[in-house]
């Protein structure tokens, strides 16, 4: 897996996917927030993953110690809301787990036909 650790005491990021097609074989994200203290967050300190699954509501998960977050890399769209908390950073790891197939040729992420070949 490729891993990326991560000290943010500002800024987020913009709503994307994990994997936006070839070359990526990403195929699941997992989020896990680290730190040196549990902390309770208020709802004004910001750094919330945001996920927006297709024709659903919005889920919201708050950057708590110890928490993991699964997602699928090439389908699911998020963001993270900017964190405010004064004095105070949002510890994080990210892994990327690559997935055979992911992207592969004519997959439905790469337009590839659906079209049935041969006699019906």
């Amino acid at each position: 897996p490729a891993v990326k650790l991560q000290k943010n005491d500002g800024g987020g990021f913009p709503c994307h996917f994990d994997n936006a097609g070839p070359p990526s074989k990403r195929a699941l994200t997992c989020v896990a927030y680290v730190g040196k203290r549990p902390g309770v967050l208020d709802d004004d300190d910001g750094g919330a993953l945001r996920v927006f699954p297709f024709l659903r509501r919005a889920a919201t998960m708050k950057p708590r110690r110890n928490r993991f977050v699964l997602l699928r890399a090439d389908a699911t769209l998020h963001a993270v809301d900017l964190w405010r908390r004064n004095g105070a950073a949002r510890y994080a790891a990210s892994f990327w787990f690559r997935g055979f197939g992911t992207n592969a040729r004519g997959g439905v992420a790469t337009g590839g036909s659906r079209r049935r070949r041969g006699p019906v």
